[in-house]
């Protein structure tokens, strides 16, 4: 914006009169306020924040019920794991045999004279 000589002696003549100073007093506290304003980061609101909170706790408490039932599953399986493994029922535990020509089916033995 540029201004001349009559701008210039018209923004004065104003200002003597008191009609133009409201006028300056209103735009100067406006640009404080927009200085202020750049100047300042904004903050979050009070609701904004609750809602914040309020989702993370029924996230956490989420997460906290599927961790505890992991961990209950976990439990149960390993004592079901003892619990078969000290009963042995049936006998099918105790009664296996482990000999090594039952795991291996006799194969790798196949060509065993023809090395030696």
């Amino acid at each position: 914006m540029s201004m001349n000589d009559d701008d210039i002696l018209r923004g004065l003549a104003d200002l003597k009169q008191g009609d133009g100073a409201d006028d300056l007093v209103a735009r100067s506290l406006v640009d404080a306020a927009l200085e202020h304003a750049r100047r300042t980061p904004p903050g979050p609101s009070d609701l904004l924040v609750a809602r914040m909170t309020r989702d993370a706790r029924r996230a956490s408490q989420q997460r906290r019920w599927k961790d505890r039932m992991a961990w209950t599953g976990l439990a149960a399986a390993c004592l079901v794991g003892l619990g078969v493994g000290l009963a042995d029922p049936g006998g099918l535990i105790g009664g296996a045999s482990y000999a090594p020509d039952g795991i291996g089916g006799g194969y790798e033995f196949e060509f065993a004279g023809a090395v030696e």
